[in-house]
């Protein structure tokens, strides 16, 4: 009985610290702040990459380039994957490689489209959106009958600075080639040192 009172302050004092986790529209909201407050003080030029991977093995590293806001440059690299043994030449890889810019780019079907940060930013609050619908309804189990909320599941990732870098949903137990959705990689600042770059690669 002499510990009684001790455990019950011990219980108390740190009920205050338990905080609740930022929702994903807050997450992606001070994200969005944090881009803002960088764009206008390094301007909205930078560059980076998407790469998907297939399971035929090849893969494929889109590079956009934005200058002042304004995307003026999408390329598209297409090879094997490492350890697939086939031939770097392969013809159907040369037709999916090119370099776009002025009125030719969005030319090319491949390739992850020609956006802005800011337009990724206004891709993932719609994506949140869309979750948010399907949760409040209730979705039918193939071939059961039996409804449930929420069979898709977000994913949502910030760089190390803060900034987006994964945004899509996924539906448990169905594997994707290539969910659709946001995705940002090696985001750099043009004329920011080559170090400071996001380094993580993402897979497809």
């Amino acid at each position: 009985m002499k510990f009684a009172p001790a455990l019950a302050v011990l219980f108390f004092s740190a009920a205050p610290i338990m905080a609740l986790a930022a929702t994903p529209e807050e997450q992606l909201e001070d994200s969005l702040q944090k881009w803002q407050e960088i764009r206008e003080g390094r301007g909205s030029s930078y560059t980076y990459e998407v790469k998907a991977t297939y399971y035929s093995g090849s893969q494929r590293l889109t590079t956009i380039t934005v200058e002042d806001g304004k995307v003026v440059k999408r390329e598209l690299v297409s090879s094997w994957m490492p350890g697939v043994n086939r031939d770097p030449n392969d013809p159907s890889l040369k037709a999916s490689t090119y370099v776009e810019t002025g009125d030719d780019i969005g030319s090319h079907l491949a390739g992850e489209p020609a956006k802005t940060l800011d337009e990724l930013y206004e891709d993932a609050e719609t994506i949140l959106a869309s979750r948010n619908a399907e949760n409040a309804q209730p979705r039918p189990v193939l071939g059961g009958g039996i409804a449930i909320r929420g069979q898709r599941k977000l994913v949502l990732e910030f760089d190390d600075r803060g900034l987006l870098k994964t945004c899509y949903l996924t539906t448990p137990m169905i594997v994707h080639n290539r969910p659709k959705g946001c995705r940002v990689e090696n985001l750099k600042l043009l004329g920011e040192p080559a170090g400071d770059a996001e380094g993580a690669e993402g897979e497809g």
